[in-house]
């Protein structure tokens, strides 16, 4: 027996062929036992067991303290102590360790290494080393050195096992094991357990071909698998494909696509972010999908569960395949070429189909179903359910009769328990049927048609919701955003408090009820019925073919008629109706009510005692109308005898003549206590003819009247004039000049006579009052009765007799105030005409201060 010790340096150490103690002591040592049961104890340092030179194969165990006596070649019977390294022989070696921190070099052979201790490695050389090197392992994960080509795990619970660059078969055990290839086209055995081949080291994204293999990409390039349950991808984009056999296809991160495009049969998959549910026929048949972005289908008929979102699926355009996805999401846009879309969750939901002809059915809550393009079934079950257009690029017909005239986006859509339509955001048209649906037209102007109503509609139409619709197909409709309702052929209701708003109403007798400006009413013709207008607003002009309006509110109206023999109403306030062409029916109801003929192009013939009427006013009958009012042009108003009559001649050269009663007569426009629409804007002097006839008439003229003569014959009546002519004739009338060069005649009875500016005044017979309410000269003549009569003259003009001022030019005498000393021929104050000549007939005079003025005695006593 050989004793060899090393130094404290760096030794090698060789033994003999006999049993040997070999001692390294300090240093990183190499020893060479050599033959023979051989003692090595490496001592200090790092040291090394070279059995490089053994002429067979060796068996090493490796422990704390002391090894196991070695088996096979130059270890046979050796024992090792304080060893770092082994190096094998040139012949399959077996390699056991359970110490941390050792190097085991294998040599050229097939050698085994049995690592149950961390921090091992193990040297096997490339270009020499065996061909079949394994590594036998307890340990829960292992990561396989380079040039070893297999790797088995020998423990009881879980291992997660990585391979090298080289073709490696890696073995799991009973546990749940995650197998890394790696490199090399490598076969992974799971054994028992839920095991998993795992590419998440690649630095690509991978294609696995896992039935054929012919178009794998990457790391996963000739790989195969035995007792494997999972397959998990690379952090990048992968795709799967002829995934039949697994149980699991993990994405892991990218986007990641399972193909089933070569699946003999049909699918049905659950997708989600975790862990879905097995799929369901064909490939997919027990394979549970996780991390999944992308999901190719078949050419058969697929079902997809979706609960989560980012999911992406193709499917090619085969017309004889139905694919279907089912979701939970609150949303969901169908991929091309699915045909189906189901909702399966409790909430409200919106789902959106894609260009071809596709069923989507909604759940429990108020749906929202956007079909696109294609002829779509939309079903919206319970909730209230909306059809909508929203997404379509143009305007949409929607035909709920026949489906025949249905356009764009809704060519061939049908509905089941559907409650809303919902069009597009351009001009969009609406057939409705008997059921009852809510129509939102959205932006654009938007129609819904009645037209194939088999009874009478009654719509409303507000700001925001319509209240629901009653009678025939319009029974519980409500319309939103509609700018258009097209009625039935029956007697139609419509209603709208809004703006911009179109009623057609077809054929029967229909009822327009406005209260905004802005609605447009269209009837095709004199065959669309007796149709009425109501509304509250103050000013309302009937469209063509209406015959009759009616004002509902309570103020002041102004109604305007059209071509047709038109009945216009007014309410309680003080109304001004138009009728137009046609035999007109008016009513004004309370307050002081006109009808005007200010519309009229040409002068019309009102004749209230024979009937006979002219021009846009033949045939017009009045009710409860105060008021009678020409055109712009020359009229002929004649009252009647029963009741009094009120006439406004308005512009033009008018006679008017008043009948038998009190009567109201005036050439222009009225007193501003009845309605004044109308603008007295006439430039040319009015040139009218003003008729009392019997009774106490009001009689006023134009503005500018001059050539205009008032007459009120019978009775006592009031006559204004500005620059025109007012003869009272018979009765107690009241006379009023409030222009320049007027002209008053009392005629016969007691006149008063207010001279307000310059003018001429003859009181006639009877006792006469002149009020003279100007400084201007006026001239008064009275040929009454002389010393039998009793006229006054208040000068208003003259403060007190002390003001009082007389002049004689001629037969004429002239009364002004000190105030207005004249020289020659007076320009202010009273001129009593031919005074001197025997007109003397005024009686008495007063002053503005009701001083008694002693004109006649001084006029004489002074120039008599």
């Amino acid at each position: 027996m050989a004793v060899i010790n090393g130094t404290n340096g760096t030794d090698t150490l060789i033994g003999s062929n006999g049993d040997d103690v070999i001692n390294g002591l300090r240093g990183d040592d190499v020893l060479i036992g050599g033959a023979g049961a051989d003692k090595l104890d490496g001592g200090a340092g790092f040291d090394t067991a070279d059995y490089s030179w053994s002429s067979a194969g060796i068996n090493i165990d490796l422990r704390s303290g002391i090894s196991l006596p070695g088996i096979g070649g130059d270890a046979e019977g050796d024992t090792l102590k304080n060893i770092e390294k082994v190096i094998g022989s040139d012949y399959d070696d077996t390699f056991t360790s359970t110490l941390a921190g050792r190097t085991l070099e294998g040599g050229r052979g097939d050698d085994t290494y049995i690592v149950n201790a961390g921090g091992t490695k193990i040297i096997e050389q490339g270009w020499g080393g065996g061909l079949n090197d394994q590594i036998l392992t307890s340990l829960s994960h292992y990561t396989m050195d380079d040039n070893i080509e297999r790797l088995t795990y020998t423990g009881a619970g879980k291992f997660t096992g990585y391979g090298n660059a080289s073709d490696n078969v890696i073995t799991g055990g009973a546990g749940n094991d995650v197998l890394l290839g790696g490199g090399g086209a490598d076969h992974l055995i799971g054994g028992a357990g839920w095991d998993t081949a795992s590419y998440t080291d690649s630095t690509e994204g991978l294609v696995f071909d896992l039935k054929y293999g012919s178009n794998t990409s990457g790391i996963a390039v000739g790989d195969t698998y035995t007792d494997i349950e999972a397959i998990r991808g690379s952090n990048h984009d992968d795709v799967f494909m002829n995934v039949a056999g697994f149980k699991s296809l993990d994405g892991a991160d990218g986007f990641d696509t399972v193909d089933y495009s070569m699946s003999e049969q049909g699918i049905t998959l659950d997708i989600r972010n975790g862990m879905g549910k097995p799929g369901i026929g064909g490939d997919a048949e027990g394979v549970t999908l996780k991390n999944i972005e992308h999901v190719v289908g078949t050419i058969w008929d697929d079902v997809y569960v979706i609960n989560t979102r980012g999911i992406t699926i193709s499917e090619r355009d085969i017309s004889a395949s139905n694919d279907e996805i089912r979701t939970s999401l609150a949303s969901y846009t169908m991929d091309a070429n699915i045909e189906a879309l189901t909702y399966t969750g409790k909430a409200s939901f919106t789902g959106y189909g894609n260009a071809g002809d596709n069923t989507i059915t909604g759940g429990a809550g108020n749906d929202v179903l956007i079909g696109g393009e294609g002829a779509d079934h939309l079903i919206g079950g319970a909730g209230l359910d909306t059809a909508s257009y929203a997404d379509s690029a143009v305007g949409v017909t929607v035909d709920l009769v026949s489906g025949q005239q249905s356009t764009g986006a809704a060519l061939g859509d049908t509905y089941t328990s559907i409650e809303l339509i919902r069009g597009s955001n351009y001009d969009d048209h609406f057939v409705a049927n008997d059921a009852p649906v809510g129509f939102d037209g959205g932006d654009g102007f938007d129609t819904v048609d009645y037209s194939w109503s088999d009874g009478a509609v009654t719509v409303d139409i507000r700001d925001g919701v319509g209240k629901p619709g009653v009678g025939g197909s319009a029974e519980g409709d409500t319309l939103t955003n509609i700018e258009k309702v097209i009625g039935s052929y029956a007697g139609d209701s419509f209603t709208s408090s809004i703006g911009g708003v179109t009623f057609e109403g077809g054929r029967g007798d229909d009822v327009y009820n406005i209260n905004a400006e802005g609605v447009k009413i269209i009837e095709q013709d004199f065959l669309g019925g007796n149709d009425e207008v109501r509304t509250s607003l103050a000013v309302t002009t009937l469209d063509s073919f209406i015959e009759k309006l009616t004002y509902t509110g309570t103020g002041d109206f102004t109604g305007y008629g059209n071509d047709l023999e038109n009945t216009i109403q007014g309410g309680q306030g003080n109304d001004l109706l138009f009728g137009g062409d046609g035999a007109d029916i008016f009513i004004g109801g309370e307050g002081v009510d006109v009808v005007s003929y200010g519309d009229s192009s040409v002068g019309v013939n009102l004749d209230l005692m024979t009937r006979e009427q002219t021009g846009i006013a033949s045939g017009d009958q009045y009710i409860d109308i105060e008021i009678l009012r020409g055109s712009h042009f020359n009229d002929t108003l004649t009252g009647n005898l029963i009741s009094s009559n009120y006439f406004e001649g308005g512009l033009g050269n008018d006679v008017i003549h008043g009948g038998w009663v009190a009567d109201h007569l005036y050439g222009g426009l009225g007193p501003a206590n009845g309605p004044s629409a109308e603008v007295d804007t006439g430039s040319a002097p009015q040139a009218d003819m003003l008729y009392g006839g019997e009774g106490d008439d009001v009689i006023v003229t134009a503005v500018d009247d001059r050539g205009s003569f008032a007459y009120g014959e019978g009775g006592n009546d009031n006559i204004t004039v500005a620059s025109g002519t007012a003869d009272g004739g018979a009765g107690e009338d009241v006379l009023t000049g409030t222009g320049n060069q007027y002209v008053l005649l009392g005629a016969e009875g007691n006149d008063q006579l207010f001279l307000n500016a310059g003018g001429f005044a003859n009181g006639g017979e009877g006792d006469d009052t002149y009020t003279v309410n100007t400084s201007n000269l006026v001239t008064i003549r009275d040929d009454g009765q002389g010393m039998f009569g009793n006229d006054t003259l208040i000068l208003n003009n003259v403060a007190s007799a002390a003001d009082l001022n007389l002049m004689r030019v001629g037969d004429d005498l002239y009364l002004f105030s000190r105030a207005d000393q004249q020289a020659v021929v007076p320009d202010h104050g009273v001129k009593l005409q031919d005074w001197y000549a025997g007109a003397n007939t005024i009686e008495s005079f007063k002053a503005a201060n009701g001083d008694v003025l002693p004109v006649s005695a001084d006029a004489f006593s002074m120039f008599g």
